[in-house]
């Protein structure tokens, strides 16, 4: 069979057109090149359909989805307005049927399906591919492809990048296919920051391994990932001219990333820590195999460390199914193109394949079903009903895009009349989580920097929230609020200056649960802090609220010992709780962020996700129904902690109006 060599797989850029001339010679081949063709086509159409093209619909992530959705339509930068792991770009990894993204969406895709077949076939009908039973290879290949539910489009990204990186490695010439991984890198940090990670570790494994395997080879591609940073900045001060607004980009994006571990542990279902466990150990398997078959293999399968030690932290940091199926979305694909372009000496893994069949099985059994098989059963049924055979269907996908493009609302979540009619034409933000409400009413929406409050995790985050509400140019005329937080969290106390500068600036208006409207003071509050204490006290130690007239806050500078150091790199930091003795006698235990006691937080008024009035009667007149008399922190997380902190306590008082009163308030 004639095949095409090395040399033509150098010369060809994967944005050209087939040449007339190769596929004249694979239309000569016999059955076996019409094959590959069929499965090269089908790996394509593993790809068909991104798994976030939905509906526009009320819930915590479509309300997200909705806004990065909308932030080109309405005029919203990112880094400026916007502050999130999505970029302007983001779209495409979440779409709904915002505008025309949607269409754009698909356009994008098929251009990206027609080079991934184009690439795959450049390889196939090369000679490398000659040297092993091609065939038998691709059609696993495929079926790995066809294993999974459909990818998010960042995740097809990296798939893209990693199979340009081993096309370059499989060619004498790779400088222009390690090019183009770059240039999808660099879009990548316009999408999804985190796949943009996974993906720049890719390109620096890349640059590693041949520094130390080639270096002639290396120094014709040294310099090609210096770009990616120049392109960046320069694509992006194109979108928008100012330095400030790239610095807030990438710094957002890094604390959003980096504190998701420590802040977003919401479940702790042993089975799918186990089986994210096991599919790390399935590549460690499979690489000790390939460097017992040669070192060849074992260079080419260590390109793919970097990326798959990000899928597993993903995995990992909520321990749940849904980020399960995420990392396996990523990690199957790798399998796919390790086992297609994986350069073995099949005679040797063929000879031992029960080996390794045995031990890759072993590995499954003693991290998934050995320690709780029915356990393993009961979870394994949930996740293939609720998020493998949803999303594995790709023909009742694409039956639903046109439906999603012609009625892109799902369902309705009107406002409370008489919250409109007070709202008429004037900016509205919704806190913290429910802005899907935005499209579902005929409201002026003006979002906060960093979405949701459960998503401002760091002081940093908090206070651009906090300055929205504070400053007259970005502060909307009104907030539609409701008390709804998740992961246990006590709702106003999860980004504390946000909290603060809304009760500064914005005063009880309407109610109708389960929200609250309130509207912006004509004169803000000017409040003015006294310390009480001062002092270092024990984590596990009870802390006493003195008796006041003002408002009692409390900063806590928590540190993370060195174990927590550790699990917040490779794992997650486990949850910090506050218990709050209520002078009712109530105790209650809820969630907060370490990282953001550091901040002025209220501590004295604790309202639970019910307790509405409570809170309206609270910003009418700063009486604290209930008032909080103890705290003690607690929760698995406090052991990765220092054992001591420093704890100041503060009083409020208000210089320009009347005092907040702790003494009874008849009800209006």
């Amino acid at each position: 069979m004639d095949t095409i060599d090395n040399a033509n797989l150098d010369s060809v850029s994967p944005l050209v057109c087939v040449r007339t001339g190769w596929l004249r010679d694979i239309t000569r081949a016999g059955w076996q090149a019409w094959i590959r063709m069929l499965l090269i086509f089908c790996m394509g159409l593993a790809f068909l359909l991104p798994r976030y093209i939905d509906y526009i619909r009320s819930g915590l992530d479509p309300s997200w989805v909705y806004v990065i959705n909308a932030a080109n339509r309405s005029g919203w930068t990112f880094g400026k307005d916007i502050l999130f792991t999505h970029g302007p770009l983001g779209f495409l990894s979440s779409t709904c049927g915002v505008g025309r993204n949607i269409e754009i969406t698909l356009v994008i895709l098929c251009i990206f399906l027609l080079v991934q077949m184009r690439l795959l076939c450049r390889f196939v009908f090369s000679k490398s591919a000659e040297e092993r039973p091609i065939l038998a290879v691709m059609i696993l290949s495929c079926l790995l492809l066809w294993a999974i539910p459909r990818p998010r489009f960042d995740s097809y990204l990296l798939y893209m990048v990693l199979l340009l990186l081993s096309v370059a490695w499989t060619s004498r010439n790779p400088q222009r296919c390690y090019g183009w991984a770059c240039v999808l890198t660099t879009l990548q940090l316009f999408m999804v920051f985190t796949g943009a990670l996974s993906c720049c570790s890719a390109i620096g494994m890349y640059w590693i391994i041949w520094f130390f395997k080639d270096r002639a080879v290396w120094r014709r591609i040294w310099w090609i990932p210096l770009l990616i940073p120049v392109v960046f900045a320069a694509g992006y001060l194109l979108y928008n001219p100012s330095w400030t607004g790239l610095w807030n980009y990438m710094r957002a994006a890094r604390e959003l990333t980096a504190g998701y571990s420590s802040s977003m542990s919401l479940a702790d279902e042993p089975m799918y820590i186990r089986l994210t466990l096991a599919t790390g150990a399935v590549y460690l398997l499979v690489l000790i195999a390939a460097a017992v078959a040669g070192r060849a293999a074992a260079q080419y399968l260590l390109l793919y460390a970097g990326s798959f030690a990000v899928t597993m932290k993903h995995g990992l940091v909520r321990a749940d199914m849904w980020h399960l199926d995420a990392a396996l979305c990523a990690a199957v694909p790798m399998f796919s193109l390790m086992l297609l372009f994986g350069k073995m000496k099949w005679e040797t893994v063929l000879k031992r394949w029960k080996i390794y069949g045995a031990a890759c099985g072993f590995a499954l059994i003693a991290l998934c079903v050995a320690p709780d098989a029915r356990g393993f059963v009961r979870e394994g049924r949930a996740y293939i009903q609720a998020v493998y055979a949803p999303n594995w269907n790709r023909l009742s996908s694409i039956s639903r895009v046109a439906d999603k493009i012609t009625n892109p609302l799902l369902g309705s979540d009107p406002l409370p009349r008489p919250f409109l009619e007070a709202i008429g034409t004037n900016t509205t933000a919704f806190y913290p989580l429910e802005l899907s409400l935005a499209a579902f009413n005929d409201v002026q929406f003006r979002p906060m920097p960093v979405l949701q409050a459960y998503t401002a995790y760091t002081p940093y985050l908090d206070g651009w929230n906090a300055d929205f509400f504070s400053e007259d140019m970005t502060a909307p005329a009104f907030i539609v609020l409701s008390l709804r937080a998740v992961d246990g969290r006590w709702p106003l106390i999860e980004s504390p200056l946000a909290w603060n500068a809304i009760s500064e600036n914005y005063e009880f208006h309407l109610m109708d649960p389960p929200f609250l409207l309130l509207k912006r003071r004509s004169v803000p509050r000017e409040v003015a802090y006294r310390a009480l204490s001062d002092s270092e006290c024990g984590t596990m130690q009870e802390i006493t609220l003195p008796e006041t007239a003002g408002w009692v806050f409390i900063t806590a500078e928590m540190r993370l010992n060195l174990r927590g150091r550790i699990a917040k790199l490779f794992y997650r930091v486990p949850e910090v709780t506050i218990r709050a003795a209520f002078e009712n006698g109530l105790v209650v235990d809820g969630r907060c962020i370490p990282e953001n006691l550091r901040s002025k937080t209220l501590i004295s008024f604790l309202p639970l996700p019910f307790e509405l009035e409570e809170t309206a009667a609270f910003l009418r007149s700063g009486h604290e129904p209930d008032r909080v008399k103890q705290i003690a922190l607690g929760g698995p997380g406090l052991a990765y902690y220092r054992r001591t902190m420093k704890v100041t306590l503060y009083e409020d008082r208000i210089l320009n109006g009347a005092a907040a009163s702790n003494e009874h308030v008849a009800d209006e």
